[in-house]
């Protein structure tokens, strides 16, 4: 089973009203490969993600999607991952802000759109 959540940094915290955009929240957001028996741990992915602009300050939103040994992921702030399903190792990241310039709606990002090239309808 795979989740994600989000960890405040020590001393962070969110803001009093969660649609305050004018402030940056530092902390990381992290997916997690759970035993489905017992819900023990058994990887996890950290990395580094300040939520700055973005109002409703909680994520990532989207549900893991598990294809073909992987596990892809997107963060609240535009950080798609794909990363391995058994490790939990790094295969690639792609900032959708940063790397296609796209802008960012007010409340994040919110689901992955990811299609099969031999999908139809």
């Amino acid at each position: 089973m795979y989740v994600t959540d989000r960890l405040l940094a020590p001393g962070a915290k969110n803001p009093d009203s969660p649609f305050n955009k004018k402030v940056t929240i530092t902390g990381s957001e992290r997916v997690l490969c759970l035993d489905e028996r017992d819900g023990s741990v058994v990887w996890e992915y950290k990395y580094f993600c300040p939520y700055t602009d973005l109002s409703y300050a909680t994520g990532p939103r989207a549900t893991p999607l598990v294809a073909g040994g992987k596990v892809y992921t997107l963060g609240a702030v535009g950080n798609l991952l794909c990363l391995d399903a058994a490790k939990g190792t790094l295969l690639w990241s792609k900032d959708l802000v940063k790397d296609y310039t796209l802008r960012m709606l007010g409340s994040g990002w919110d689901s992955p759109d990811i299609r099969s090239s031999t999908a139809t309808g």
